[in-house]
């Protein structure tokens, strides 16, 4: 990466943080884009040219992220079935885990959208997005097992990953998010495969 490009990283990470920070402190609804660009020490403008608003702070990496994980979704192997080729993408896009200020950003964006109705409905319609990509995707793989529902599995895969986020941050990022994912998945293939006791 140029010097370039680690400088508009690093005023992309500082707008975030200091609009984590005024989310956290003040509330969503009352913080403006002028204090976090004044907070940040950059114009109004230059605040746009990362961000077309302040709800896109928050969600802006999720957006970004859909269309490679549909590519790597549609790249896996034709012997997997579908939910274990979701798990197996979503394990190389979190392969790394976060530390120090990126896991103090991650904690804090997930209390903030948590605690502010307008921004749960945004992650609402971010969850749809990404289930209905999903099983577009899942639809095109030439798989094929009795039952199969590509926009269920999709829904499931969705689920099991906002558990792994909530434990993950309900242990202030403690414990590794990868290893709440694939227990997760595992609880889920233990359900799924037991039989009602007689």
């Amino acid at each position: 990466m140029g010097l370039r490009e680690r400088k508009k990283l690093a005023t992309r990470h500082r707008l975030v943080d200091v609009a984590l920070e005024r989310f956290a402190e003040n509330g969503y609804d009352v913080t403006t884009v002028e204090e976090i660009a004044n907070d940040a020490e950059v114009s109004v403008t230059t605040f746009f040219r990362y961000f077309r608003s302040k709800e896109e702070v928050l969600f802006v990496d999720a957006e970004w992220t859909v269309p490679d994980f549909c590519a790597a979704l549609e790249a896996r192997p034709t012997h997997e079935a579908d939910l274990e080729a979701i798990h197996q993408v979503l394990r190389i896009f979190r392969v790394r885990e976060v530390h120090g200020d990126e896991r103090a950003r991650r904690l804090r964006q997930h209390r903030v959208v948590a605690d502010t109705p307008v921004l749960r409905g945004r992650a609402h319609l971010v969850a749809q997005r990404w289930q209905r990509e999903v099983a577009a995707v899942l639809e095109k793989r030439p798989v094929t097992y009795p039952g199969r529902n590509v926009r269920l599995t999709a829904a499931i895969a969705f689920a099991i990953v906002s558990f792994a986020d909530d434990e993950w941050c309900a242990h202030e990022g403690s414990v590794n998010w990868l290893t709440i994912l694939d227990e997760a998945f595992d609880s889920h293939t233990a359900l799924t495969q037991s039989e009602p006791a007689k």
